[in-house]
């Protein structure tokens, strides 16, 4: 009777800190969705671009700018060590923005006529390094507040980013400041950086328990995390990537403007949600595993929710996605409203994987995880020798690497954590 009663408060906790998270996330995202009508009228499908092609590479970057550290804030059982990885993080992130600036400021043109960027991107290269320190240690920061189940102050730094970030695109178009789009992404980030800074100290964060022995001691404990995910990781991240370059490359900076709204629309709120979830099915699973206690009841009961939402988010996103584009966004938008109804079956199916995959990093079976990224990295590659047709048939070719990858990523999972049950009974 009291494990019963034990295991429904256990449900109930989860479910709370799983709706504080999506909810922020939610609410944050009301912001930019609610001023897109307006943005969309005051930017050109061009500037978008420009965004778009800023923010796709920063995510390239701060993907490696811990060096992975950062999904270690979880781990230790001291608050002390967690600490300590989480000062450790921040400067490796330090240490590696300023790397990139100077490479940055060394390589400017060569980078450019590499990637077919506009000329305006030679000046945002030399910001970028910035906007990657800000973005990561801000992530650093939100993982020491899922660790002390700070949920509502992780949602609260998300909503001040998005509210930061909305007032000012809107503020600098109205003044027909064309960047005002890439500035007002900065003030987010820079935003979001202070606001997590401060969370975390009220939250129990504190310099004065930081020793730079430790932090090498547990960097040396946790090796397998840059050592076998760091890369990988930055192979995933251009891998998502890697679409957006090349609709640049092949199409021009005005069809990334389109693709860039498509994904904004849907794309990234998915995502946002189902980093949400799995942040606090990461803190919940590690405890599970610290304990040698089952995790395939909570993982089952996470599958079956997050299969219902994702098949009402495909049904409803081939549906109504390009009347609905049209109606809020104009007419000139119908495009991006295309776009998603080609794509909404790999966003759906991301969102169902996505939060689950958090258990190999539970498990540390990291090597699974540089697998599936390597794997997929090489798939998507092949988009590289699509030059040529249409940006339908473009599109069509990335949705079917995209749900391959995602079925592949969903079998694997489920044979790790079936492998992990039976380890646990034996050794019981």
């Amino acid at each position: 009777m009291i494990r019963k009663y034990t295991k429904q408060l256990a449900k109930i906790e989860f479910v709370k800190n799983s709706f504080t998270l999506i909810t922020g996330t939610l609410v944050a995202q009301v912001f930019p969705i609610i001023l897109q009508p307006f943005l969309r009228r005051l930017y050109e499908p061009s500037d978008f671009g420009v965004l778009a092609l800023y923010a796709t590479l920063l995510s390239v970057f701060y993907s490696f700018a811990t060096l992975k550290y950062d999904s270690t804030v979880m781990l230790p059982k001291k608050d002390e060590d967690a600490a300590n990885l989480v000062a450790g993080s921040v400067f490796t992130s330090l240490i590696i923005s300023i790397l990139l600036f100077l490479l940055f400021l060394l390589f400017n043109v060569q980078i450019i006529a590499l990637l077919s960027l506009p000329e305006i991107m030679r000046f945002w290269l030399l910001i970028l390094p910035l906007s990657i320190f800000l973005f990561s240690s801000s992530q650093v920061f939100n993982y020491w507040l899922i660790r002390k189940k700070a949920f509502k102050s992780s949602s609260l730094n998300k909503v001040y980013r998005r509210g930061a970030e909305g007032v000012s695109q809107v503020g600098l178009g109205v003044t027909f400041f064309g960047s005002g789009l890439v500035v007002g992404n900065i003030v987010g980030d820079l935003t979001n950086f202070i606001s997590s800074y401060y969370q975390a100290v009220k939250s129990g964060f504190h310099l004065k328990a930081l020793k730079k022995l430790k932090i090498i001691a547990l960097f040396k404990r946790y090796s397998s995390f840059p050592k076998y995910n760091a890369l990988p990781a930055l192979l995933d991240t251009i891998s998502l990537s890697i679409p957006v370059i090349l609709l640049n490359k092949f199409y021009g900076g005005e069809v990334t403007g389109y693709f860039d709204l498509s994904r904004m629309f849907m794309a990234l709120p998915l995502a946002l949600i189902s980093v949400s979830i799995s942040q606090v099915l990461f803190q919940d699973i590690s405890v599970r595993i610290r304990d040698k206690k089952t995790i395939e009841d909570v993982l089952k009961r996470i599958i079956k929710i997050l299969a219902v939402a994702a098949g009402l988010i495909v049904l409803i996103g081939m549906l109504f996605s390009v009347p609905l584009f049209t109606l809020v966004f104009g007419e000139k938008w119908e495009l991006s409203g295309v776009m998603t109804t080609i794509l909404i079956p790999a966003y759906g199916l991301r969102f169902l994987v996505t939060p689950l995959t958090i258990t190999f990093n539970a498990l540390e079976k990291i090597f699974w995880i540089s697998l599936w990224q390597l794997v997929y990295f090489i798939m998507i590659c092949s988009l590289f020798f699509l030059d040529g047709i249409s940006v339908t048939e473009f599109l069509y070719v990335y949705l079917t690497i995209d749900v391959i990858a995602y079925v592949i990523y969903f079998l694997l999972l489920r044979w790790q954590v079936r492998n992990y049950e039976k380890n646990r009974i034996l050794n019981a």
